[in-house]
């Protein structure tokens, strides 16, 4: 009956560490994309500054 709950009580903590472990992952991964949302967002302005200044000099640039 003893080895009964240490097993269990293992595959509790083993369960324990991979839910740590996925949450960790999880983390990281948002971190990941909210940076790369960031860094989309800064081209994007800047393509669209490039674009209005072209405009303005009279250069039209096509897109294709």
């Amino acid at each position: 009956m003893s080895r009964m709950f240490e097993t269990r009580a293992r595959l509790r903590a083993e369960m324990n560490e991979m839910r740590k472990s996925f949450d960790t992952e999880r983390v990281e991964m948002n971190k990941r994309l909210e940076e790369s949302l960031a860094a989309t967002t800064r081209i994007e302005k800047i393509f669209q500054i490039l674009m209005e200044q072209s405009a303005y000099r009279g250069n039209n640039i096509p897109l294709e």
